[in-house]
């Protein structure tokens, strides 16, 4: 059973370019495979994933979201923005 799991309706998107090692779009492409979905939903994911278990970012995100003024950043406001990912 895999992880990541392929979305069931699609989020609104953003675009951003990345650059990755040629072994990791490899892999990238073989686990898009693997859960039939594509790599953009991948990277995505496995981002979330990083942003849902780290919690020294959490407490530092609770703490600077205290200390300053929202700003309209969508990345900022907590709005998904999916990668781009060329192979």
């Amino acid at each position: 059973m895999s992880i990541i799991k392929k979305p069931e309706v699609p989020p609104e998107i953003g675009t951003l370019e990345i650059q990755i090692e040629q072994p990791l779009i490899q892999m990238l492409d073989r686990y898009a495979e693997f859960i039939g979905s594509d790599c953009n939903h991948v990277v995505v994911s496995a981002v979330r994933v990083v942003f849902k278990r780290d919690y020294e970012f959490k407490r530092w995100l609770r703490h600077r979201d205290g200390s300053q003024k929202p700003t309209q950043d969508r990345r900022e406001s907590g709005e998904v923005a999916t990668k781009q990912v060329k192979s």
